[in-house]
């Protein structure tokens, strides 16, 4: 990918940014970002931090958004530019085989794609006990607290969210104006995993369940994924399926929730909501068009008639039988919807990763522009950052696999030179990227 031209803080504004926190510091030589790094491997109030769990790298914790079984995610600030982002922080020791191997397929799709209605990944870092992803922060929180606590989308509101759920997921499976197939599949797609960046702007997200398709479209998966209420029939059946069905059809279970604030398939146990979804019985209430429902189901109620046939065509019992993504696309319902294909700006903290490749002495800040050594055993890819007045990123997502030593970064004498075996090797190899 061309280098995108990010802007960089004026340097007069970054060298008062951040005053040197440890004495020995040389104080106004060096770049702010310098500054910071010397600070996290050398002042003791820094250290402190990393091992009470309230900072790692350039970010502090500053407060929960949320926990899974094996992880938790925390917003936190740069210390730096001041802005948030959301960190996942895994428990390594939780970590058995098969969780190892979700990580990595979902560091690996995240570093993949890059679109306006996907959430980023900025960096990953890791320590002895802990994996931390750093990503996009949508500050907006989830669409299910939204439905929930508000209630249904009226469609000319819904649509253009949708539309923006559906840009996402045609962008992972094939790359928007190219010739390029990416071939991913989300596999847990719901309202849980679809985020507000702003109001009137969503982005998927949680790519633990995802996949890439190595053989093509037509290669069959065999794991059972995802959310049940959200789950395809062929699923429940114990068989072998497509992907890319099972993506659609949980898209059109999303829209049936977004325009009723109610699921098509509801039960007390999973066994009886596995009957009603093989069974496929369900009712759009009349509120919905006949567009939106053709998208969802059931012809038999009163939303639009459009939206009627795009809910309908989305949860056919037959996997060959639902609509494509192109056709969710070109459907009438979404005629006049935007679709976004380019990804907006990137923000300024990826232009200041977490990378400690040695212990920093006082001759760094001798150097001319803050040019720091970027050496590491653990990545073949080249530094995505030049520490210049103008900064350029090479790419949007993660821009290394980075690394700190130890908990503790500052005792450890292994920090001039990263040469740790890392989980990311060993994941790395488990999926196969």
């Amino acid at each position: 990918m061309p280098a995108a031209r990010v802007h960089d803080l004026p340097q007069e504004a970054v060298s008062a940014t951040v005053a040197p926190l440890d004495p020995s510091a040389p104080s106004g030589a060096g770049s702010a970002y310098q500054r910071l790094l010397y600070s996290l491997q050398n002042d003791p109030r820094w250290l402190t931090e990393v091992n009470l769990g309230k900072r790692v790298g350039l970010y502090r914790f500053r407060g929960d958004l949320g926990s899974g079984n094996f992880s938790q995610v925390k917003m936190a600030i740069h210390q730096l530019t001041k802005e948030q982002v959301a960190i996942k922080i895994l428990d390594k020791s939780k970590l058995e085989q098969k969780t190892r191997k979700m990580l990595a397929r979902e560091i690996a799709t995240m570093e993949a794609i890059h679109h306006p209605n996907i959430i980023r990944l900025y960096e990953v870092v890791e320590t002895y006990s802990k994996i931390y992803l750093v990503m996009e922060f949508a500050r907006g929180g989830e669409l299910f607290n939204k439905l929930t606590t508000y209630g249904r989308f009226q469609e000319c509101d819904a649509k253009p969210l949708f539309a923006q759920v559906i840009s996402a997921v045609e962008y992972m499976v094939r790359h928007s104006g190219s010739k390029h197939e990416h071939n991913f599949i989300h596999r847990d797609i719901k309202a849980e995993n679809v985020f507000y960046s702003a109001p009137s702007l969503v982005k998927l997200g949680d790519f633990g369940f995802s996949t890439q398709l190595t053989t093509g479209r037509e290669q069959q998966l065999n794991t059972f994924c995802g959310s049940p209420p959200y789950a395809a029939p062929e699923l429940f059946r114990d068989e072998s399926y497509l992907g890319a069905p099972v993506d659609v059809w949980a898209l059109g279970v999303l829209l049936f929730f977004m325009v009723t604030a109610q699921m098509p398939f509801k039960a007390q146990t999973v066994a009886s909501l596995k009957k009603h979804i093989l069974d496929g019985s369900f009712v759009v209430p009349a509120h919905v068009s006949a567009q939106c429902r053709a998208l969802i189901g059931n012809t038999t109620l009163l939303v639009c008639a459009q939206c009627r046939a795009l809910i309908e065509g989305t949860l056919k019992q037959t996997p060959r039988q639902r609509l494509s993504l192109s056709e969710i696309h070109n459907s009438e319902w979404l005629k006049g919807a935007a679709f976004p294909t380019r990804p907006g700006p990137t923000e300024n903290y990826t232009l200041f990763p977490t990378i400690l490749p040695r212990r920093l002495s006082l001759d760094d800040f001798q150097r001319p522009e803050g040019v720091l050594s970027r050496k590491s055993s653990l990545s073949s890819r080249k530094s995505s950052v030049n520490f210049g007045r103008l900064s350029e990123v090479i790419d949007f997502g993660a821009h290394a696999f980075i690394i700190q030593n130890s908990d503790n970064i500052g005792t450890n004498s292994n920090c001039r030179e990263l040469e740790l075996h890392t989980i990311f090797e060993e994941i790395k190899t488990l999926a196969g990227v």
